[in-house]
């Protein structure tokens, strides 16, 4: 009955803030010798193979991360370690493709980011493309994993942190 519908359907999200309030800056790095996969799975139990969306309100943009890969698992580990934390306290609706190149030819970086854009497509009509490396971990969340009007540059290098 019309009744009963009702009464099992939740109602809407609301959308996530304009700012997240689980934001919380600059963040120590750590690199623990030991982390596994297994480590960052039972950490994010939320994330469902390499996909989150919040659960407590609407996120306000959909994002497709994009990381070209090959033969550096340690740096791949403490990557995803970091990021999904990082993206989970801005409040996105995010998924991370890892595209691996096989083989021993020369490493080619824009070859992996296209095939890896023309797979996200085919999964969702996201709103938002980040194409980033490996290795380099984002520290500070109030650098937003959004897109703007305009392409920007996310991530500057920084020596003291040695990764």
């Amino acid at each position: 009955t019309a009744v009963t519908d009702q009464l099992h359907t939740l109602p809407p999200k609301v959308k996530c803030p304009q700012q997240s309030p689980l934001l919380e800056g600059a963040v120590q790095l750590s690199f623990k010798p030991n982390l596994s996969l297994k480590d960052i799975e039972s950490e994010n139990k939320g994330v469902t193979e390499g996909k989150y969306e919040p659960s407590n309100c609407t996120a306000r943009q959909s994002v497709a991360m994009i990381i070209p890969y090959r033969n550096r698992e340690r740096q791949l580990l403490y990557f995803l370690h970091h990021l999904h934390p990082f993206l989970q306290r801005q409040q996105l609706h995010y998924v991370i493709y890892v595209i691996h190149q096989a083989g021993k030819r020369t490493f080619n970086r824009a070859k992996l980011c296209n095939i890896g854009y023309l797979e996200a497509q085919k999964d969702f009509r996201w709103e938002c493309f980040i194409f980033h490396d490996v290795d380099l971990i984002p520290e500070n969340d109030h650098n937003l994993y959004v897109c703007d009007k305009h392409p920007k540059h996310l991530i500057v290098a920084r020596n003291s942190s040695r990764y």
